[in-house]
């Protein structure tokens, strides 16, 4: 009876803990928003350890958009356990600097305005999308840390990892649209995405179905301007702020963002 005795009470314990741990998870007020105080980089390997509450400052939020930006975490990893992983090493900050979405790589940054101007499913899609641009390593990846080549190669990688959330209808090759079949999209891509044929450069209709290289390619090699507005900080970041809509800005871990003209 010895060991049966230990292994039921083992299991009893293990049952309580994770009853425990899943409560404190799914608790509204213990999954709170934090901004970073005096954050330098050599805190990066502390951000994603309980360590990291001690460096921190809890700040006023909007309950109503982080609630909704809750919502759609949890139901993205629900229905597509793929990103559950890439979530978990991400923080959700609110930021009411930036106009929409974006990532540093560290974490994902959102517009309280912007969630609640936005479906649920398409906030699913864009958290989706930045979880996408961190997955494929976009940030090792440019080209180059020059404004310039961050924002082309933002524009590159938006369109071509926006078909691999909301697949390309192949109904009409010579005029690409987003797929409106039940199941294809993750989620719901917004308006003013970058996508084959949306027009945001005059011969995107090309890109269908090709990589984030290729597309920097053809925009290179036609001499593509991006938008001077596009980009209002043209500092070249060690770490870039890339949104849904082809815009990056520096994101500054030791001040607030600056604020990113994105849809």
């Amino acid at each position: 009876m010895g060991p049966l005795f230990s292994f039921i009470r083992a299991f009893f314990q293990a049952f309580i803990f994770i009853k425990k741990a899943m409560k404190k998870i799914l608790s509204f007020n213990d999954f709170a928003l934090y901004e970073y105080q005096k954050f330098d980089h050599s805190l990066y390997s502390k951000i994603n350890e309980a360590t990291f509450m001690d460096e921190v400052e809890k700040k006023k939020y909007d309950p109503a958009a982080f609630k909704k930006m809750r919502a759609a975490v949890f139901f993205l990893n629900a229905q597509y356990p793929f990103f559950g992983g890439l979530l978990s090493r991400l923080i959700i900050r609110e930021n009411r600097g930036i106009k929409t979405m974006c990532t540093d790589g560290v974490s994902i940054h959102y517009s309280p305005k912007f969630v609640h101007e936005h479906t649920d499913d398409e906030i699913m899609w864009v958290i989706a999308h930045e979880v996408l641009h961190c997955a494929l390593l976009h940030f090792l990846r440019m080209p180059g840390k020059d404004a310039k080549t961050v924002s082309i190669w933002n524009y590159a990688t938006d369109y071509a990892l926006n078909q691999m959330l909301t697949p390309v209808d192949e109904s009409n090759p010579g005029n690409p649209k987003p797929s409106e079949k039940r199941g294809d999209s993750i989620g719901k891509m917004p308006k003013g995405a970058l996508y084959p044929g949306c027009g945001r450069v005059s011969y995107d209709k090309e890109f269908v179905g090709l990589s984030a290289d290729s597309i920097y390619g053809i925009l290179i090699k036609k001499g593509f301007q991006p938008d001077p507005e596009d980009d209002p900080t043209p500092k070249p970041p060690p770490l870039f702020c890339t949104s849904i809509a082809g815009n990056a800005s520096e994101l500054n871990p030791l001040a607030t963002i600056p604020a990113a003209p994105l849809l």
